[in-house]
């Protein structure tokens, strides 16, 4: 990756961080270091409750950097994982 490519990045990720708020980010680092949780999950490392964190991964796959997945075998476990875009815009941030 050149120079002008880091830098776009860069500017990617601070333009996605004036949408996000500091729970919204923190979901996003986690499940960067993670690469998918249950809601509980996030809401337990988060310290909040899991409605609010439910809110926040609305607004995170509203703006496309986050997604749900369902568990196969028991349907009522909800998997949130980042997308490629989401990946992006926090290795952006950490590089």
């Amino acid at each position: 990756m050149d120079s002008i490519d880091k830098a776009k990045m860069v500017v990617d990720f601070m333009n996605a961080a004036k949408e996000l708020n500091k729970l919204q980010l923190r979901i996003a680092l986690e499940l960067y270091a993670l690469e998918e949780a249950l809601v509980h999950e996030l809401a337990s490392a988060a310290g909040v409750s899991a409605p609010a964190i439910s809110r926040s991964v609305d607004e995170l796959e509203a703006l496309g950097f986050a997604k749900r997945i369902r568990d196969e075998e028991d349907r009522r476990r909800v998997y949130v994982q980042l997308t490629n875009k989401g990946k992006k815009i926090i290795e952006s941030a950490l590089a």
